[in-house]
């Protein structure tokens, strides 16, 4: 069998695919436009901003180690029931991405901006033309990844 070869680039593709999608389905909890609070110090910004990042290279780690039930820890719910297929998340994102091979260039997060409880940055992969505009929630005190959209 022919091994299946992927590279961060297929990555965010692949998920651009799922977070479109999943945009307006379900519901994974109260999201607000708020802006963060006058009274909210510059180190607890900090700090949601290490999380965001956090998340996201938690996610990118777990596809390309093949730990597919944790990557689906990364999403909130309304990415992971976007996933093609009928099986569990983890069985859906295994048959996405397979084996991933160890060299390939792994996507970084440029731009972060979070608002409240949501946010958005750029990810940005070595080689590849055009980010990819990732969304992230806040809830419960948890920050996942809710979406991905081609940036123009």
């Amino acid at each position: 069998m022919i091994a299946k070869k992927r590279t961060a680039s297929f990555v965010v593709a692949t998920l651009l695919a799922v977070a479109a999608a999943s945009c307006g389905s379900g519901d994974d909890g109260p999201h607000r436009d708020a802006t963060r609070t006058p009274g909210e110090t510059a180190s607890a910004a900090t700090a949601s901003a290490d999380r965001v990042r956090a998340i996201y290279d938690d996610f990118i780690d777990d596809i390309y180690r093949g730990r597919f039930r944790a990557a689906c820890g990364s999403l909130t719910d309304r990415a992971r029931a976007a996933i093609p297929g009928t099986k569990s998340c983890q069985s859906r994102l295994e048959a996405l991405f397979g084996p991933m091979p160890r060299d390939a260039p792994r996507p970084k997060l440029r731009a972060l901006e979070l608002s409240g409880d949501t946010g958005k940055a750029q990810a940005v992969t070595s080689g590849q033309p055009k980010a990819q505009i990732v969304h992230f929630v806040e809830h419960d005190g948890r920050w996942r990844i809710d979406a991905q959209t081609a940036m123009p």
